[in-house]
């Protein structure tokens, strides 16, 4: 995780979280553990990028074999906890395939502040290139 303060044309001020979540499920507490941290004193423009690589629930999930991951708890909790939200996206839903298995494992979220200053920020999942993941890259108006 990368968490940088940016100051805007205005002089306002807001934060930009990059997130990497590790493969292992069971390693991934302590990146949860920062961002609810990092949420609880947060009272300006905050939005989070990047590949979580965990499952917000079922419908970030399509097709795939039985031992392919399940929905996080901890990555619920953890969106839930901060009060965070999906940012919009273009482009297919799922950025992760690997055979028939497609998961939105990368997303953009972002808190109240953000989406207030910023309501038109989006991503677009563009194809793969020589990852099996999708790039994410994230625009902002406003």
């Amino acid at each position: 995780m990368l968490h940088l303060r940016a100051r805007f044309g205005n002089g306002e001020q807001g934060y930009l979280t990059t997130v990497y979540g590790s493969l292992a499920q069971t390693t991934r507490w302590p990146l949860w553990k920062s961002i609810k941290s990092i949420a609880m004193g947060m009272d300006a423009p905050w939005i989070l990028v990047g590949g979580f690589n965990a499952l917000h629930g079922q419908h970030d999930k399509l097709s795939g074999a039985a031992f392919a991951k399940a929905p996080s708890r901890e990555f619920k909790s953890c969106v839930d906890d901060c009060v965070l939200m999906d940012v919009a996206f273009f482009g297919p839903k799922f950025t992760w395939q690997r055979g028939n298995l497609r998961e939105r494992l990368d997303r953009a979220l972002c808190n109240g502040h953000w989406f207030h200053r910023f309501p038109e920020t989006h991503t677009t999942h563009l194809p793969k290139l020589k990852s099996d993941h999708h790039p994410i890259p994230t625009c902002l108006e406003g």
